[in-house]
């Protein structure tokens, strides 16, 4: 089919040169005609090259399908095409029920762009971090973690500013969380979950102050609520951490996330470290606390954290 449109495009490019070439007003018509099949075929042949036009066809209902051969999926759902709304929980309560990227108000304080998972315990869920494949460098400044970074269908962070605005746009400030991961150690193929029954991120007048509580799940107080709870928000430019000796954002985590150190250590003495933004280690050539990590010794090769306001 491609050869043959191929075949096609190119006859009508040499006929079209040849018209060109020999121009004037008896032929204008047919000039158009050209082009105008040109272009039909030009469309064809996108058609057929394109993961949407072959496969994907319907999967996005109202939405308009994307390829990115990235992706495991070979594409994604733009949303955007359809009306704002307050925030993913909002989108799917209005019917929408396809997973990918949808235009948000945030209750009249910001527009901004995310991707909803419309599908996992009910949806409604907005998705502010992923990690897939390292194609994305998570060892940032602060600014870029206020404003956030990557793209929405792949690896990315959402920015802090939007984060806190979330959790605080709620008629109860405040949102419940899910964490997904894929984890190398145990069985790669299975998508484990904690999820926790409040979490809000402060302000950055207050260094985007983290508050996580009521967890439950595969690896429940084990994890997210014990180490991180009211942890400022370090980067490498930035530190907040406790840690008088240490910049851990740059000496141990090289990433920026909530981190909840000692006078004399990276890591809360008794409490299991986490590190969703650390260096995607594929090979697992780094030690554990420099490297993706969650619950100390649980090293995922995919990470989704989303959230989704309780009112």
């Amino acid at each position: 089919m491609n050869n043959l449109l191929g075949n096609r495009l190119f006859m009508l490019f040499t006929i079209f040169f040849l018209a060109v070439v020999t121009v004037d007003a008896a032929n204008t018509s047919e000039i158009q005609l050209l082009k105008t099949q040109i272009k039909d075929l030009q469309n064809w042949r996108n058609l057929f090259s394109s993961f949407c036009g072959l496969r994907a066809t319907g999967k996005c209902g109202p939405c308009i399908c994307r390829d990115d051969y990235r992706l495991p999926e070979k594409y994604y759902c733009d949303c955007r095409n359809q009306p704002a709304q307050r925030d993913c929980l909002e989108h799917r309560r209005r019917g929408y029920t396809t997973n990918g990227l949808y235009t948000l108000t945030m209750n009249g304080n910001k527009i901004v762009n995310a991707f909803c998972d419309q599908k996992t315990s009910g949806g409604g869920w907005t998705v502010i971090q992923r990690r897939m494949d390292g194609a994305v460098n998570f060892f940032r400044r602060w600014q870029e973690y206020k404003e956030g970074f990557g793209q929405l269908q792949h690896e990315h962070w959402l920015g802090n500013d939007n984060i806190y605005i979330l959790t605080a746009q709620a008629v109860i400030p405040g949102s419940e969380a899910m964490v997904q991961l894929r984890l190398r150690n145990y069985n790669p193929n299975t998508l484990y979950t904690d999820r926790y029954g409040f979490i809000q991120v402060d302000s950055e007048a207050n260094n985007y102050l983290l508050h996580v509580k009521k967890p439950s799940g595969d690896f429940g107080p084990s994890s997210f609520s014990s180490y991180n709870h009211r942890a400022e928000f370090s980067t490498f430019d930035r530190d907040n951490d406790k840690a008088g000796s240490y910049n851990c954002a740059r000496d141990t985590q090289y990433a920026g996330w909530w981190i909840k150190a000692t006078s004399n250590s990276c890591t809360s003495s008794g409490t299991p470290y986490t590190n969703l933004n650390g260096p995607y280690d594929e090979l697992r050539v780094r030690t554990w606390y420099n490297r993706i990590c969650w619950a100390s010794s649980n090293h995922p090769s995919f990470t989704e954290m989303k959230i989704r306001r309780l009112q």
